[in-house]
C-alpha cells in the first residue's frame, strides 16, 4: 500500500477517469505557463532554432551542390560528422549558448536534461 503525506485540512477523495484528465489537462498547461515564464526559454529556443535551421539549409546547399556537381557525393556517415561538427561550432561561437560543446550541454545549461551542467 502506498502512502502519502497529505496537509492539513485536505483529506484524500476518489475521482472519476474525467476528473483526474481535467487535473492532467490543467497542470500540463500550467507547466506550459511555466515554460514559457521562464526567462531562460527564449535563448532556448533561439539556440535550437539557429541548429535546426543551420542543418536544414546545410542539407538544402550540400544537395544542391551535388545536383551541380560541384561537390563529391558524400557517405551518410561523413554527412553526420559534418552536420555534427558545424552543430559544434556554431554552438561554441553563439552569443546565446556561450561555448557549449554539445546541444546536450545546452539543454543541461536550461536545465532541460537532468544531471547535464545544471
Amino acid at each position: 500500500m502506498a502512502y502519502a503525506l497529505i496537509p492539513e485540512g485536505f483529506t484524500l477523495k476518489k475521482v472519476t477517469k474525467l476528473q483526474e484528465q481535467a487535473v492532467n489537462s490543467k497542470r500540463r498547461h500550467d507547466n506550459v505557463e511555466a515554460f514559457l515564464a521562464n526567462p531562460n526559454t527564449p535563448p532556448l529556443l533561439q539556440s535550437v532554432g539557429l541548429i535546426a535551421l543551420t542543418t536544414i539549409l546545410f542539407d538544402l546547399i550540400l544537395k544542391g551542390l551535388q545536383d551541380q556537381g560541384t561537390c563529391p557525393k558524400l557517405t551518410p556517415g561523413e554527412e553526420a560528422e559534418i552536420k555534427k561538427e558545424l552543430q559544434r561550432q556554431l554552438l561554441e561561437i553563439s552569443p546565446i549558448t556561450g561555448g557549449l560543446k554539445s546541444l546536450e550541454e545546452a539543454l543541461g545549461r536550461f536545465g532541460l536534461i537532468p544531471g547535464a551542467l545544471a
